[in-house]
This record gives C-alpha cells, sequence and structure tokens, in this order.
C-alpha cells in the first residue's frame, strides 16, 4: 500500500513485484504460500549471485512437472474407464429372498 500513497504514479511499474510478495507470504486460510502450493517451493525473495543453488533449472522444474502430470493423468484413467463400465455393466443385484450359490474355497471356518 505504501507505493500506492507515496508515489501513485509509479504502482503500476511495481504490480509485479507486490505479486510476487502477495504469493510468497502466508495466508490466513492455508498452511503454505501460494508458490508453494502451484510450484511445491517458495523462491527465494533476493537475486542469488552464486552459480549453484538447491533449485533445479527451469527446464529441469519443467519436466519434471510435466512428467507428473502426466503420470497423474495416467493413474485417473483406469479408474475413469473402471466407474464407466460399472455404469454399462448388466450386472443385477441381489434381492432379499433369492437363492444364490456360493462358493466357499476361500473361506477360512
Amino acid at each position: 500500500m505504501i507505493n500506492c500513497t507515496s508515489h501513485p504514479e509509479e504502482w503500476p511499474t511495481a504490480l509485479h513485484l507486490l505479486e510476487f510478495t502477495h504469493n510468497n507470504r502466508q495466508h490466513a486460510d492455508r498452511q503454505k504460500i501460494p508458490f508453494e502450493l502451484m510450484f511445491g517451493e517458495s523462491p527465494i525473495a533476493l537475486s542469488l549471485t552464486f552459480e549453484n543453488t538447491k533449485f533445479p533449472a527451469i527446464e529441469d522444474r519443467m519436466k519434471t512437472l510435466i512428467k507428473n502430470r502426466e503420470e497423474a493423468l495416467a493413474a485417473h484413467e483406469p479408474a475413469r474407464s473402471c466407474m464407466a463400465d460399472r455404469q454399462k455393466s448388466t450386472f443385477i443385484p441381489f434381492r432379499k429372498g433369492e437363492k444364490v450359490w456360493l462358493d466357499s474355497r476361500n473361506m477360512k471356518t
């Protein structure tokens, strides 16, 4: 808010910093900050002058995110297919009083 009140003519150029600050802070209704929810980690607010950091290169990070998303979608496909097959099934549930044949081979008595 200081940017808006102190220098109202400059606030449009500071929007990216304001957005970064907002997304890098914990909110009252969540345990994690928005960056952690979206990308899995919190970015460092200050630029680093070191060549090596604990963060992977952006290409590696994007490959990992894409791979994880594809695996999640692939895991959902069999479940979706199984649920769709259940709707097409010709299974008729038993009614109370009907006689049924029970196979007791796998039952322990």
